[in-house]
């Protein structure tokens, strides 16, 4: 496999930060900013993040910073706010005040594949989240490889595949524009940033 500094070397992304992880049923390298803020006052707050859909629907309807009157929730979402790690919300004499926002910025995420067809169709299930990119293992036949650089233009996924000089590009990924904000959308960033918080701690000696 390709090593990954040489891939983020190849789209001009070195020195940024990145994990492994498995979203989706797909294994993938995320290329992230992190909202350095975020990430320091989480770490006040002991690290909480909050992964639960249903709580990241009712946290998009709090605006961040500002209180929310207690009557305008329903007796099940209040127990929900109560519940929610420390850190996540506070409860003021004004109401409830979101505190939790989005830790980082996914830039890329980055699939491997033996097979371009399969590999374009995991990349894809980032869709809805970030940029994507396929590394094709192997040396693929010009024909295939121009087939596949078509087909993953398409649909605005980068394509990469091995050279003796190392990776070679052969499409760019297209930048990506999020239209709108979802639960699951924020769910896959806390996800990130859980994943990226554990590597932290495994580096620096301790269990995630």
């Amino acid at each position: 496999m390709t090593p990954t500094h040489e891939i983020l070397a190849a789209l001009d992304l070195t020195g940024v930060d990145h994990v492994n992880m498995r979203w989706s049923g797909v294994d993938a390298t995320i290329v992230y900013t992190p909202d350095r803020a975020e990430f320091e006052r989480r770490q006040i707050e002991g690290h909480p993040s909050v992964t639960r859909l249903d709580w990241l629907s009712l946290l998009m309807n709090l605006p961040h910073g500002h209180p929310v009157p207690f009557s305008s929730f329903r007796p099940a979402e209040h127990r929900d706010l109560d519940r929610m790690p420390l850190g996540t919300v506070d409860i003021t004499p004004a109401g409830f005040v979101r505190r939790l926002t989005h830790p980082l910025h996914v830039e890329l995420a980055i699939v491997h594949g033996h097979q371009w067809k399969p590999g374009l169709g995991r990349a894809s299930r980032f869709a809805p989240y970030c940029r994507r990119a396929l590394v094709l293992a192997g040396k693929p036949k010009p024909a295939v490889l121009q087939q596949a650089a078509i087909v993953a233009d398409f649909y605005s996924i980068g394509l990469i595949v091995n050279e003796a000089r190392g990776p070679r590009v052969v499409v760019r990924p297209d930048d990506f524009t999020k239209y709108w904000h979802t639960p699951a959308g924020w769910k896959f960033l806390e996800e990130v940033y859980q994943r990226a918080l554990g590597c932290a701690r495994l580096v620096n000696g301790t269990a995630p």
